[in-house]
């Protein structure tokens, strides 16, 4: 596990109960190719599902610009 994610500072803030936690309780629900499309991703799903571990202190607020 990566120590520097914050799934991984959570689980160890968790007093000793994180062990019980193993790779197969997490899935990954979605994947991309380059790191703007992943920013991109990352973004759509934390506003459709607004999870509350998923708290950012960083973050881009990325707008669409239309063009016709």
């Amino acid at each position: 596990m990566d120590k520097a994610s914050h799934i991984y500072k959570h689980l160890m803030s968790l007093d000793g109960s994180w062990q019980k936690y193993t790779p197969d309780c997490f899935s990954i629900i979605d994947q991309s190719t380059n790191i703007l499309e992943l920013k991109i991703k990352e973004t759509i799903h934390i506003l459709w599902e607004k999870p509350s571990l998923n708290q950012q202190h960083l973050y881009v607020t990325l707008r669409l610009k239309l063009s016709l």
